[in-house]
């Protein structure tokens, strides 16, 4: 049996009260010119924040050198941001969240688990003693992509995939995203200050066009890993994760595997869309209450 679980920024939440939002990184942005641009779009009436994040992100019609240079500072200065909100994010109930992510997320001999993630943050890497990412990064004095712990005589990892990249994952030279020259590190690493001043995470930011995003061949591989396991696992269980219409492009994706679809799990479904698309495998719970509940046995 083999199982895949796709976790979405309401899984965050569930599990953690200080889980920012995209409203929250908006509001509480501090550069001068960033507030400048993000007004400058309310003043047009452009409102909803995915679409102020993917203008303030869009490079498309800045032909100019200065135009070019200004836009590549606000996109650094807009994922620092993004990376400020979740770095040192943790779970309001630490111990229920190790458990539970012990619990549900090992591997067997017999039952496989795969974890695909659409979230920059760390509960899993935080709250999991041993995990391993699916696609190696590599190598640097920071890397520490493993943790020991042993289930019974034998270590089952939790095995990662973070579709979207990490807060955890820079680039060391360049300027494409390769996995040749992109690592991981722990942000509690003696020389993670000097990293996190100097440098941007490698993550596809809160934007409807993320092709500007997907250099190199980081994430290609990945999403190539995500197609290897959707046609392998038996089951898919989608938790926290809405389908939101600024990742609309995978919902067609996805459902090319609708029948092994089990539940899709998310908190809201006010306007029915999702009722309308999965039918009874829509359930309406916080991703916490449902792995306590649904999935104690």
């Amino acid at each position: 049996m083999k199982k895949l679980f796709v976790l979405g920024s309401g899984f965050t939440r569930s599990f953690s009260q200080n889980a920012p939002t995209l409203d929250s990184i908006l509001t509480d942005i501090t550069d001068s010119d960033i507030n400048r641009l993000i007004g400058g779009f309310r003043g047009l009436g452009i409102l909803s924040s995915e679409e102020v994040a993917s203008l303030l992100l869009d490079s498309l019609y800045d032909l100019n050198p200065e135009e070019l240079i200004e836009r590549s500072r606000v996109t650094f200065q807009f994922i620092k941001e993004i990376q400020s909100k979740f770095y040192g994010l943790k779970a309001t109930n630490e111990d229920s969240t190790r458990k539970i992510i012990i619990d549900q997320f090992k591997s067997t001999d017999d039952n496989k688990v795969y974890v695909a993630t659409f979230n920059y943050d760390m509960l899993i890497e935080d709250y999991s003693p041993y995990y391993e990412y699916i696609v190696p990064l590599g190598p640097n004095p920071y890397e520490e992509k493993k943790a020991g712990f042993t289930f019974g005589t034998a270590q089952h990892p939790v095995w990662l995939l973070k579709l979207h990249g990490s807060i955890n994952w820079f680039g060391n030279s360049g300027t494409s995203i390769d996995l040749a020259n992109t690592c991981a590190f722990r942000p509690n690493e003696k020389s993670s200050e000097y990293i996190l001043k100097n440098t941007s995470p490698t993550i596809i930011p809160f934007v409807f066009n993320k092709s500007d995003f997907i250099r190199g061949d980081l994430f290609t591989i990945m999403w190539r890993k995500m197609d290897m396991l959707l046609q392998e696992v038996d089951e898919i269980e989608f938790v926290g994760y809405g389908f939101p219409k600024s990742d609309n492009q995978f919902l067609p994706r996805f459902m090319k595997y609708i029948d092994k679809i089990k539940s899709v799990v998310v908190l809201d479904d006010s306007d029915h869309r999702l009722e309308n698309i999965f039918g009874n495998r829509l359930v309406l719970k916080d991703a916490e209450t449902f792995f306590l509940t649904s999935r104690s046995t």
